[in-house]
């Protein structure tokens, strides 16, 4: 996770560099929100697999996490590619 996390926050770097004031404002209010549902989403499932017993769970527990951060991760990355489409 720690990849798409690094990834993650690169491509919110050069958005928020790279997009008009109010777009960039816009898309701080969604990350931030995205945060939030993130950490609330963890919180949520940690109750969940709480609830079960056996090993296959923690890498299930995991994997569900990575791919929160990999789909935001993915989004973020394919506006950028948006952006680089005409070019600066």
């Amino acid at each position: 996770m720690a990849s798409y996390d690094k990834r993650m926050n690169v491509a919110y770097s050069k958005l928020i560099k790279s997009l008009p004031a109010q777009a960039g404002q816009d898309l701080k209010a969604a990350q931030r929100a995205w945060i939030s549902y993130r950490d609330l989403e963890a919180r949520a499932r940690g109750g969940l697999f709480e609830t079960r017993q056996g090993t296959m769970y923690a890498p299930m527990q995991a994997d569900a996490e990575t791919d929160l951060t990999r789909d935001r991760t993915l989004l973020l990355e394919g506006y950028l590619r948006v952006l680089e489409i005409d070019g600066p």
